[in-house]
């Protein structure tokens, strides 16, 4: 499966081997054979998602389908739709209520939409342009590199705990919960991540009494040789009550202003969740297809509805 993913996706090694190690569950993949040779692979992942509906907090088990690979020379044969089929089969015989997974291209998307998906998860594009704000303060910063040589992967422990709690507890309607596996894996995968605090990271002060932002960055440079940081996912401490509500991922004055300073000699911009429809200025992207399994008496409010997704598995 591996060689497979390597293959069709061209991911690095290092990247493989981190998803294998942290997602692979025999009960969880999916194959076709052609004698000894593997032909086709599906690696899922189960997550939860928190649905808020008449004010009551519910939970729906959600199985994402990743890494979905067919050789070249046995494409075009109705194999991985197939292999589709037999996996939603399972996977709501096992209880879940939805699959969902996020095409690379229109072409796919097309494909999974013929197959009962839909675009159910959004993503805005926003840069972030240097102004001059009223109210800042200094924050430092400090890379997981940075922090794992301070303190030790206990404090990583916290933080992921801590990032939990804040997803758990955010506004809407439906939003994918993070495992600590997950955001494990996301912080080891990325090395650019990097943690805001309103003081140093020492002895005296206890991080997370003053962890203002956890955020996850994408670094690249263009062929005109102008650098790009793409922020793909982050967690704010928030110090007014509902915050972000109705902000459309743009981050709170003094993590945007943070951010701008840190990466000076970069184009940054944020990509995260649709969070509402009121926004024409941004650029909007549909992300992940849903697909209702059939549960009607916890899913049929929700069908064809928006899910916040991110931090995934693309």
């Amino acid at each position: 499966m591996m060689e497979l993913w390597k293959e069709t996706f061209h991911d690095s090694n290092r990247y493989i081997e981190l998803v294998f190690d942290a997602y692979f569950q025999i009960d969880n993949i999916f194959v076709r054979y052609d004698g000894d040779t593997l032909i086709a692979s599906m690696l899922c992942v189960p997550y939860e998602f928190s649905t808020v509906s008449e004010g009551v907090r519910k939970k729906l088990k959600g199985m994402y389908l990743c890494g979905l690979a067919t050789r070249p020379e046995y494409r075009k044969r109705g194999i991985m739709s197939g292999l589709i089929k037999e996996a939603e089969a399972n996977i709501k015989k096992r209880g879940y209520d939805l699959t969902f997974l996020i095409p690379a291209d229109r072409h796919l998307r097309d494909y999974y939409g013929k197959m009962g998906y839909y675009d159910g998860s959004y993503k805005t594009e926003i840069k972030l342009k240097p102004t001059k704000i009223r109210y800042h303060q200094n924050m430092y910063i400090y890379t997981f590199k940075e922090l794992r040589k301070l303190k030790g992967s206990d404090l990583l422990l916290d933080i992921v705990g801590w990032c939990r709690e804040i997803e758990s507890n955010e506004n809407g309607v439906s939003i994918l919960l993070h495992s600590e596996k997950d955001l494990l894996a996301v912080i080891s995968e990325n090395e650019n991540s990097i943690f805001l605090s309103n003081r140093p990271i020492n002895s005296e002060y206890s991080i997370l009494a003053n962890l203002r932002s956890v955020v996850f960055p994408e670094l690249s440079m263009d062929e005109e040789g102008n650098r790009h940081v793409k922020i793909v996912g982050y967690y704010i401490n928030s110090v007014k009550r509902d915050e972000l509500i109705d902000r459309d991922g743009i981050l709170p004055d003094d993590v945007e202003t943070a951010l701008i300073r840190y990466y000076s000699d970069h184009d940054v911009i944020i990509e995260a969740p649709w969070r509402c429809r009121r926004d024409p200025e941004n650029r909007v992207h549909p992300y992940a297809m849903i697909k209702s399994l059939g549960n009607e008496s916890i899913f049929s409010k929700y069908n064809k509805s928006t899910f916040r997704i991110s931090l995934m598995l693309d």
